[in-house]
């Protein structure tokens, strides 16, 4: 996939004064200045670091690709996560995904930052094992990956799949890793400040 989106955030305020339903001024809409917490506030909301916060950077999703893009990826996965839901459907082939447990913030030049309630930085670092029979006995070509967040319903222990959003994706050169391998993947995600 060649093409890259970058976020860009931008922010802007109107204001508009009203006498007895009738607008007396209007200023239009003006640009504001995002401060550098707003960075700092993306990475901890990724990380899951507010109290009671339902949802962050979850999972890791693996797939074999076949020139596909990151829409099509996330059908292809909502696929999976439905077969989670209701596992004696047929599991879907060429998906995969499995839960994040490591996270740590990273400061300037990349070293991780002890974990304190102030140490919060724009930098994540996520790293996830694949061991050796995942994903499963059987070779897999992994050729696309991608960063998930997605609600489970407390109640039902569901995965809401309204509620489930790619946050990277790649495809990459073919990976084969058959049982006997395992693969250590780590990635960085810096936010804008």
């Amino acid at each position: 996939m060649d093409e890259k989106i970058r976020l860009k955030i931008k922010g802007e305020y109107r204001d508009v004064i009203y006498r007895k339903g009738k607008v007396i001024m209007d200023n239009g809409w003006k640009s504001n200045t995002i401060v550098g917490d707003c960075g700092r506030f993306l990475a901890a909301l990724m990380k899951k670091d507010f109290y009671g916060q339902a949802i962050g950077v979850e999972y890791i999703a693996v797939g074999t690709g076949n020139g596909e893009n990151p829409e099509d990826f996330k059908d292809k996965l909502s696929g999976y996560f439905e077969w989670l839901n209701h596992p004696e459907n047929t599991e879907p082939e060429g998906v995969w995904a499995k839960k994040i447990e490591d996270i740590k913030y990273l400061d300037e030049e990349d070293n991780e930052v002890p974990e304190t309630e102030t140490n919060i930085t724009n930098k994540l670092k996520i790293s996830v094992t694949i061991g050796e029979d995942e994903p499963s006995e059987e070779p897999f070509n992994l050729k696309e990956f991608a960063l998930v967040g997605i609600c489970k319903d407390p109640d039902t222990s569901k995965f809401d799949l309204d509620r489930m959003f790619l946050i990277n994706y790649v495809e990459h050169g073919v990976i084969t890793k058959d049982n006997t391998m395992e693969l250590s993947r780590t990635i960085k995600l810096t936010f804008p400040i």
